[in-house]
């Protein structure tokens, strides 16, 4: 549905050029959700507006649909871009207009009469829950429902891709949750084909089926959801899975976290259960055959899409030979192992 190919793009001239984008390939799949995930400068934005050709690539070929966007003349880019929706971080609302004037916005300009209009406008209430604010200005709404709308007028023209350029970064934990579910019940039902920016661990994990890593307008890691927690490649894809691990500990403990271990330390452990592995009982194994104390901080078990997924963050406490001896253990066991820092023993 989406594809890159040998995609650069390139902002300033001569010695002052910088690559925005530098040979991007990767494909969308129909029907799916995919999430671009990366540190703030690697590229995301630039990447997800030369998905509707907002910006224009100077190398490589954008093509949705079946179509080289980059080919097509003016106007055959206009009627594509119909059929690309965009959903914007600052919604992008115009408030001088209601609920229902700003989703009925591209239909009006598409020349749509009223009562097609209406009979379109009204199921995107629905399907977004605005049903009782369509008289409402945007002044008058939370940041939650002001997406909602973005997303409604997104979908006006019933489109067969969307683009989410960080739709949730500027709303809080509930309402990022339900933006998150409506836009996983529109891929579902509408089978609508989903690319996401985000620099959130959280998005990527509840709603996307494939994600890429980003980083200096390249993308360095290509994976299914599940197998990138499960089991990340890159040194990016790890340090993002470990920020979100370490947001999870006590506050006694990061304050004795450190990077590099000393005489007075203990590894710190976190470990990523899939499938079957999740429901075995490896940490007893460790602590009664290999006599590995573990001082377990934080553990969890998740439904990353349809897969089940274990999280543990543990102390691991014990000489260097037998807690190389469960290092082993766990990694036969097919059980992801990452040494997120060092705890230094309270003196």
């Amino acid at each position: 549905m989406i594809t890159f190919e040998h995609v650069s793009k390139y902002f300033g001239k001569n010695s002052q050029r910088i690559a925005a984008l530098s040979d991007v390939e990767f494909s969308v799949e129909s029907g799916k959700v995919f999430g671009v995930i990366g540190p703030s400068g690697a590229g995301k934005s630039t990447l997800i507006r030369c998905a509707n050709l907002l910006e224009r690539p100077d190398e490589g070929r954008v093509i949705v649909d079946g179509m080289n966007l980059i080919e097509l003349t003016p106007s055959d880019l206009a009627q594509a871009r119909k059929k690309i929706g965009m959903i914007f971080q600052q919604f992008n609302l115009l408030s001088s207009r209601t609920v229902y004037e700003n989703i009925a916005l591209p239909l009006e300009l598409d020349g749509k009469d009223k009562s097609s209009i209406k009979q379109k406008v009204l199921p995107l209430l629905e399907l977004t829950g605005l049903k009782s604010k369509q008289d409402a200005y945007p002044a008058q709404l939370s940041g939650g429902q002001r997406q909602r709308v973005g997303i409604a007028r997104a979908l006006a023209n019933q489109p067969k891709v969307l683009l989410s350029d960080e739709a949730t970064s500027a709303l809080d934990p509930e309402n990022t949750h339900a933006i998150l579910r409506l836009l996983k019940d529109i891929n579902e039902q509408l089978g609508v084909t989903i690319l996401i920016i985000t620099h959130e661990m959280e998005v990527v994990k509840e709603i996307c089926h494939h994600l890429a890593i980003m980083e200096h307008g390249k993308i360095i890691e290509h994976a299914d959801v599940v197998d990138f927690f499960g089991n990340p490649k890159t040194e990016l894809a790890q340090r993002f899975i470990q920020k979100v691990a370490k947001d999870h500990l006590p506050i006694a403990v990061k304050q004795r976290l450190h990077s590099e271990a000393t005489p007075n330390s203990n590894p710190l452990w976190h470990l990523s259960f899939l499938g079957k592995t999740s429901q075995e009982p490896l940490i007893a194994h460790l602590m009664q055959q290999l006599s590995i104390t573990l001082n377990i901080l934080q553990a969890d078990i998740e439904l990353i899409r349809d897969q089940t997924m274990g999280t543990m963050i543990t102390e691991v406490v014990g000489s260097t030979e037998q807690i190389q001896a469960g290092l082993k253990y766990l990694q036969n066991k097919g059980v992801h192992v990452e040494v997120i820092g060092y705890v230094r023993n309270p003196e």
